[in-house]
């Protein structure tokens, strides 16, 4: 069986709840919790690793990490909305994710849109769509997993060489990240050097509804511009350009580089080692 990974009952039904009122919402028929295993660090003796939401109908797909899932559907509350600043930062905190960002398939244009949150001077979206047509090689090879009868298919997207095991029968052509294409379920889905491993936990059958877009300011640019945005965002001091901090000078900004700097050092693994 399935591992059981739960949602606090109470928050997933305000999450549906508040995210239903929305009439720019795509509306999913299925969820997959996925536990993500990874090593941003190529030093890192273990890996890192986080809850990941996929939703889907016949159509589309929507991935996000559970934590950003719970905090979209916070943030829509007239709650979340009315409260000051710093309470609405330190709700932020207590749902942290390595991933910010919402990545849509969409089945019939064969394309992937990414939106993320880019921490400037002025908070931006970027969103930027590209065309990804998984060449699978399905190979004579299955095995059960969790109860699942799965089939193994290889591939090289993004610079590496990936092993998927998908559900013989559960015909959903869906994955995790950006994996689409097979004749079923991604069940599980990891690269050659074991830097990145998608593990299915949860599988149901369930009425979702939730935001096409769920960050405000979107500014649609090019992946690479979106790859730029994202860097300074999460790795200078950029978000700080026009603010002034009491008591804090130029010195502790420097300090606040230092750190961004040895952080950008670490995260040297990226999962997408290709554009």
């Amino acid at each position: 069986m399935l591992k059981p990974f739960f949602f606090g009952f109470f928050i997933l039904l305000m999450a549906k709840i508040s995210l239903a009122q929305s009439k720019d919402n795509d509306k999913f028929e299925w969820s997959a919790q996925y536990k993500f295993y990874f090593k941003s660090d190529s030093l890192q003796a273990q890996p890192k690793s986080e809850y990941m939401l996929l939703m889907f109908n016949q159509r589309i797909s929507g991935f996000r990490s559970v934590s950003r899932f719970l905090l979209d559907s916070i943030r829509k509350t007239s709650n979340y909305k009315d409260r000051p600043q710093n309470e609405r930062i330190a709700i932020g905190m207590k749902y942290p994710s390595n991933f910010e960002e919402y990545i849509v398939t969409d089945l019939n244009k064969e394309q992937v849109t990414v939106t993320t949150v880019a921490n400037l001077s002025v908070p931006t979206s970027p969103q930027y769509t590209e065309t990804i047509l998984p060449k699978w090689q399905i190979k004579n090879q299955t095995k059960r997993i969790n109860n699942i009868s799965c089939t193994r298919a290889e591939t090289v997207l993004f610079g590496r060489k990936w092993i998927a095991w998908y559900a013989n029968d559960y015909t959903f052509p869906f994955g995790p990240y950006k994996f689409y294409g097979l004749p079923g379920l991604i069940i599980e889905i990891a690269d050659a050097t074991g830097s990145y491993r998608y593990e299915l936990v949860k599988f149901k059958k369930e009425q979702i509804a939730y935001p096409r877009v769920p960050m405000d300011n979107v500014l649609k640019v090019s992946k690479a511009k979106f790859l730029e945005l994202y860097r300074t965002g999460k790795y200078t001091t950029a978000m700080f350009k026009n603010v002034q901090i009491e008591g804090r000078g130029p010195e502790y900004f420097k300090r606040m580089q230092d750190g961004m700097d040895k952080k950008r050092m670490r995260d040297n693994n990226p999962i997408e080692l290709l554009p």
